[in-house]
């Protein structure tokens, strides 16, 4: 199976006086749309039980684009505006979804599930870190294995073979041989 690689760029932009002053304009801009747009839903919903959906709030950015208050909506790209909208309508959205999927609890059994939430995310994050470091060691090795050598060989080794041996199976699991190997045969075809 052919793996995919992914690179990714990062870049320095130096903005002109201008540029920054337009991209200043746009970001608040932005910043007015989505949380306008949120205490609308918030209020909809607060008041009415009612959610806005996106063509509502759309249509709310033309009206206060029309008005006189926030007219200097129009001297911007609408674009970002739009986009705006869609991540608030998202974030709302996933709000409702887990209020639907989790009814209200006495407030004990609640702290104990908020309790193993946090314990869980904690862990979760341990992993999490565990893993960009044991990827971005990879990464520097098989960098440094490319650059340093004309000639590179590869034994195969049967690790299900290894796994079984109890006193071995982590230590063999979290070497990330695979992936290894993987990060090494796109490198060199690089």
């Amino acid at each position: 199976m052919a793996q995919i690689a992914k690179r990714a760029y990062r870049y320095r932009f130096y903005p002109t006086p201008e540029q920054a002053s337009r991209l200043a304009r746009t970001f608040g801009c932005v910043r007015l749309v989505y949380n306008k747009a949120l205490e609308e839903r918030t209020r909809a919903y607060a008041l009415e039980g009612k959610r806005v959906s996106h063509v509502e709030s759309s249509a709310m950015l033309t009206e206060w684009k029309r008005s006189g208050e926030f007219a200097f909506l129009r001297e911007v790209s609408s674009v970002p505006l739009q986009q705006t909208l869609r991540h608030s309508q998202a974030g709302f959205a996933n709000f409702f979804a887990k209020r639907a999927k989790y009814p209200a609890f006495k407030s004990r059994k609640e702290k104990g599930s908020n309790n193993r939430a946090k314990a869980r995310l904690k862990v979760a994050r341990v992993y999490a870190r565990a893993t960009d470091r044991r990827r971005d060691h990879l990464h520097k090795v098989t960098t440094r294995l490319v650059r340093e050598n004309q000639a590179i060989a590869v034994e195969d080794l049967t690790v299900r073979n290894l796994v079984k041996n109890r006193g071995l199976a982590r230590a063999v699991s979290d070497a990330a041989w695979r992936q290894l190997r993987s990060m090494l045969e796109y490198r060199a075809r690089w």
